[in-house]
């Protein structure tokens, strides 16, 4: 099976991926190919309008209303159209007027040293859309059908894209020429104190973007080093925050398959809180298992030891029933079915009480509730009829608990019985009830001597008991702690050791 890769690749590559994802969507948008457009939009825009101002003073006309109207650059390849490319000019039919002509011959000269440094096509048109000056040998031909001259004449500063139509193949990167399948044209309007004298068409293919990339590629190149180190770096404080506690846990989870009991603590320096919770959880998870585990083997052993003394018993009657039961007489014969007949029930009575701690362990809380005062009215009729004197005490207020009647009543039974074995058949038991902030307490008291000190801390254990000679099995108080723990309550001796404190959720 293939290695997956380890983390901190897989960190790389997310800081990699973070870094690189901007530039790709810039990209598919098409931000940067739209901002050499715009750069070279307003670079037409400025030539226009000095051409623009030096057209209208070769009119004569300097009039001047003080107004400041800029021109911001707009275009964009994300929601611009793009126009097929068009041909020559059409010669012009409208007549040119004598200091059109005159102006437009001072200022062709002047556009044509521009071109040689701007690389921009330059024409000063009349208000008939006919070509006065130009940086091409067409003067005289008319522009008058150009979409962005007619909105120049028409008073409005015109921009748009066309394609380009070029012979040439791709230019070398450090070529002058540009490379770009796209042509910028802007038309400026000359104005003179609001009258339209005429327009400049300017136009210019833009800068391709990998010519834009090759020009600043000492930048782009100290700044991709600095994004690699970047990941790189944020990687490395992703290795000491999440991957070193990480393989902290896995190497402490080593050791505790290894059995190693002193791991059982959390990570000093879990790095964040997420891994804190997680060493918390594992630790609590491994610390419950271990447990578990020594129960079950505590468990396994009690419960050998416990089906000893009844199964050697057992196997010595049927070994002397055997070899003797010819010689025996009919009394020594019903002695030792006696024997048989009692460890058989003793063994019975583990295998039932097993079978309810078994089932105690897995209890949880269900959606029932039950009246305890009526529950344990009824139990105590049941007690004072088979001999055993109970006395009922209720605390206001008491009545339902979040616990089914069945488990109650095993509960309580398992107390009662508890009481008469140790404390005596006919000694006095008192149930009573209060209420305890959001819990149901039930207290079941006697008069018996109580519970020693010494083995105070033992009696909750399963099989420990001090009454095995008189058929006690020592799971009956690990029952009924099972069955409260399982519906988060509580059980405790009485502080004069003579009986058991019960809190259950009300």
């Amino acid at each position: 099976m293939k290695r997956p890769p380890g983390l901190r690749t897989v960190l790389f590559l997310v800081a990699m991926v973070l870094i690189i994802v901007p530039l790709v969507a810039l990209t598919m948008l098409r931000v940067p190919e739209s901002e050499l457009i715009r750069r070279t939009q307003s670079e037409l825009i400025a030539q226009g309008a000095v051409v623009a101002a030096a057209y209208r003073v070769e009119l004569g006309q300097s009039v001047d209303d003080g107004r400041i109207t800029p021109v911001t650059p707009a275009l964009d390849l994300a929601d611009e159209p793009i126009h097929p490319p068009i041909g020559t000019p059409n010669p012009s039919h409208a007549p040119m007027s004598a200091e059109t002509r005159v102006a437009g011959a001072r200022l062709d000269r002047v556009l044509q040293l521009a071109n040689r440094i701007t690389l921009a096509g330059i024409r000063i048109v009349d208000t008939n859309g006919t070509i006065v000056a130009s940086t091409s040998a067409d003067v005289g031909a008319s522009l008058a059908d150009r979409e962005e001259v007619v909105g120049a004449l028409s008073g409005a500063t015109s921009s748009l894209l066309r394609q380009r139509q070029t012979d040439y193949m791709r230019p070398p990167l450090d070529s002058p020429s540009r490379g770009t399948n796209v042509r910028v044209f802007v038309a400026i309007p000359v104005i003179n104190d609001g009258v339209v004298l005429g327009a400049v068409a300017l136009s210019r293919t833009p800068i391709s973007l990998t010519k834009a990339l090759y020009q600043h590629r000492a930048n782009l190149m100290i700044a991709a080093g600095a994004a690699v180190a970047l990941a790189l770096g944020l990687a490395f404080i992703a290795a000491l925050v999440v991957i070193r506690p990480v393989e902290a846990l896995v190497a402490q989870t080593t050791r505790i398959a290894a059995g190693d009991v002193d791991a059982l603590e959390p990570l000093d320096n879990p790095g964040t809180s997420e891994i804190a919770r997680l060493s918390d959880s594992f630790v609590a998870m491994a610390t419950t298992l271990n447990a578990r585990g020594e129960y079950l083997a505590t468990f396994a052993s009690n419960v050998s030891h416990a089906f000893k003394t009844p199964l050697t018993s057992i196997r010595g009657s049927v070994e002397l029933l055997r070899d003797h039961l010819p010689d025996m007489t009919p009394g020594e014969r019903h002695r030792f079915f006696d024997i048989l007949e009692r460890d058989g029930e003793r063994m019975e009575r583990l295998v039932q009480r097993l079978l309810e701690l078994a089932r105690a362990d897995v209890m949880r809380p269900g959606k029932g509730r039950v009246d305890v005062p009526a529950i344990l009215e009824r139990l105590a009729d049941r007690y004072r009829a088979e001999g055993l004197p109970v006395t009922l005490q209720h605390g206001e207020g008491v009545r339902h608990v979040r616990m089914s009647e069945e488990v109650l009543e095993s509960i309580v039974c398992n107390l009662l019985d508890n009481a008469r074995m140790h404390a005596g058949a006919r000694s006095p038991v008192t149930l009573s009830t209060r209420p305890a902030a959001a819990d149901v307490q039930v207290i079941v008291a006697d008069d018996g001597p109580g519970v020693p000190e010494a083995v105070a801390d033992k009696i909750f254990e399963p099989f420990y008991t001090t009454a095995r000679d008189s058929g006690g099995s020592g799971l009956g108080l690990a029952i009924v702690r099972a069955l409260v723990a399982g519906h988060g309550g509580r059980l405790a001796l009485c502080e004069n050791r003579k009986g058991f404190t019960l809190t259950i959720p009300a």
